[in-house]
């Protein structure tokens, strides 16, 4: 695998998404990096990307509804192994709220959406819990 892949990068300041060559991210413990096989255009980018559903970075790679290959698995990561196909959900927990520190992930207060709050799947490769 290269060291760099190309991604959509989007600058929320100029509202610019322009195709770039960026490091290939290295999945965490707890985390998984998957080759992008396939990933939708979701109306919340295109809100994104109009500037009507601003994101809390000031450059991010865009998408969430997205499907591939698992290429790295992190090393507490279990039941997932490189060549497992998937489909990615659209966001992760926070982990530390109220209700996630009980186990109620679904009731999470600080939701984070993959393309908003984190680097998302218009790339040739993601990293997702």
């Amino acid at each position: 695998m290269a060291d760099t892949m190309r991604a959509a990068r989007f600058e929320a300041a100029t509202r610019r998404l322009d195709v770039v060559d960026v490091p290939v991210p290295v999945p965490g413990p707890t985390e998984v990096l998957v080759r992008v096989e396939a990933c939708g255009i979701g109306l919340s980018d295109v809100h994104l990307l109009e500037g009507t559903l601003p994101g809390p970075l000031p450059v991010v790679t865009p998408g969430h509804e997205s499907a591939g290959t698992v290429a790295r698995v992190g090393a507490l990561v279990p039941g997932w192994v490189q060549g497992d196909r998937v489909l990615m959900a659209g966001g992760r927990n926070c982990g530390t709220c109220r209700w996630c520190v009980r186990g109620r992930f679904e009731e999470c207060e600080a939701f984070e959406i993959v393309g908003f709050s984190f680097d998302g799947a218009w790339a040739q490769y993601v990293v997702v819990p």
